[in-house]
């Protein structure tokens, strides 16, 4: 699928420069809206037919999935994909799985790494410094576009935040960064740390909108600790159309649309 930059490159719309990214900023946020409904898939994008994603989700779970695999439960891995894209952004683990598709543990286990293996769907692990803990905690699920995301999900898109979150993670993805979800030792979640090949890490938060104030308590709670745990002073929290730079309990906090992030 495209990223956003070739999205509005197949749509014949250039950004030439920061200038023009404020006089277009309407129509970058349009076509924004576009891409987290619909993605980037070409043909997609190209035709408005959506019904085909559905084409491409079923011909991938037969092509590249139960032939390859010769697994005799399609019905229920067909099902399995579909619960896990509804859930994504969320953690799920194969105990889950086992019990709500009436799996063995190992079959659960295979039908996820064979959505994997077939990129319909990525997992997140948490990080730590230890790799047991890391091995054992749950991951998040991501899907490969938000137009398949949309289409084969139960009311996803009513799910604005996640739908950014995910849209947040497929970009970070594309640049090759070591991504992970990060917890802190009272159990608060901020969505990604990134480690670029310097090493260094920085922490991304995702929220559709701060304006209510247990909402942006709760983010900036989050965010706060784990750069005090991880003695961070930057942090960024990325929104749907926010710009602002604040300092919070002596760290620099910028608030950012996703759209200009891209």
């Amino acid at each position: 699928p495209l990223s956003f930059s070739e999205f509005l490159s197949f749509k014949g719309i250039e950004l030439k420069d920061k200038k023009d990214l404020v006089i277009k900023e309407k129509s970058f946020l349009k076509n924004f809206d576009d891409y987290l409904s619909i993605g980037g898939f070409p043909e997609i994008v190209k035709t408005g037919n959506l019904a085909l994603l559905k084409q491409y989700y079923f011909d991938i779970i037969q092509k590249d999935i139960v032939m390859r695999y010769d697994v005799r439960q399609k019905n229920i891995l067909e099902k399995m994909g579909i619960y896990l894209i509804t859930n994504l952004a969320k953690t799920v683990s194969i105990e889950t799985l086992k019990n709500t598709f009436n799996l063995s543990f190992e079959a659960a286990s295979a039908y996820l790494d064979y959505f994997e293996e077939a990129f319909l769907i990525y997992e997140l692990p948490q990080f730590s410094y230890s790799l047991k803990t890391q091995q054992q905690a749950q991951k998040k699920i991501y899907s490969i576009d938000n137009g398949l995301a949309n289409t084969i999900s139960f009311r996803f898109s009513e799910e604005k935040g996640r739908l950014l979150e995910q849209c947040v993670f497929l970009e970070l993805k594309r640049k090759g960064y070591e991504v992970y979800y990060y917890k802190t030792k009272n159990n608060k979640e901020v969505d990604f740390l990134v480690r670029q090949q310097s090493r260094k890490k920085d922490l991304i938060q995702v929220c559709w909108d701060l304006s209510d104030e247990n909402t942006k308590k709760r983010e900036f709670d989050s965010l706060t600790q784990a750069m005090n745990e991880l003695k961070l002073t930057n942090g960024l929290i990325l929104t749907y159309n926010k710009n602002q730079e604040i300092q919070f309990k002596n760290k620099t906090i910028t608030l950012m649309p996703v759209f200009k992030w891209l």
